[in-house]
């Protein structure tokens, strides 16, 4: 029963469907890779841009708290 099963299957075919689920699988790791990394640098670059913003609005601040404790 296999055997007659096994000779009716087309190696050919069975080439192709093989071929298209390897690249498939490929493109797929490859798209989840990118997807990964560009989530990962955007996410990353919105929290540098807050911190530099707090960081140099401190930096302002601080600098105008001491300006004008030196007056007073």
């Amino acid at each position: 029963m296999i055997e007659k099963l096994w000779k009716t299957i087309n190696v050919k075919t069975v080439q192709h469907i093989l071929l298209f689920t390897v690249i498939s699988g490929i493109g797929f790791f490859v798209g989840l890779l990118h997807l990964t990394e560009s989530m990962i640098i955007s996410d990353n670059s919105s929290h540098f841009k807050a911190a530099g913003f707090v960081s140099q609005y401190l930096h302002n601040n601080n600098d105008n708290n001491n300006y004008k404790n030196k007056i007073c």
